[in-house]
């Protein structure tokens, strides 16, 4: 029997702290316009993120996804077209995955 892909999961908000700000800088770009950073209560560690860090941890409180369904929900929420999907590089994601992983805010679901 072929195993199932990974699903991932983020700890609810229970164990995060957020604070965000406006950022000083002046750009046309939406991703310069705030700054957050999260502090998570069961590793200790604080990290600092942008709208799409951020746009993952909460689309996986909300429910346990596979990188492709991640993805998938980035593109009909995030973006003007799904079609637009390949905008956010997979490698980028997976690697943000793998980083909370480490930190403990995003673990791996059994299905």
């Amino acid at each position: 029997m072929p195993s199932s892909p990974l699903r991932f999961r983020a700890l609810p908000d229970s164990h995060l702290l957020w604070r965000s700000w406006e950022s000083d800088q002046k750009s046309d770009s939406p991703a310069a316009d705030s700054l957050m950073v999260v502090y998570c209560l069961d590793s200790d560690d604080t990290h600092l993120m942008n709208d799409l860090g951020a746009a993952i941890i909460h689309i996986l409180q909300e429910k346990a996804c596979t990188v492709d369904e991640l993805l998938d929900t980035l593109a009909a929420d995030y973006l003007p077209a799904p079609e637009l999907r390949d905008v956010v590089p997979r490698p980028i994601v997976e690697s943000f995955l793998h980083r909370m992983r480490l930190s403990g805010m995003i673990f791996e679901e059994e299905k």
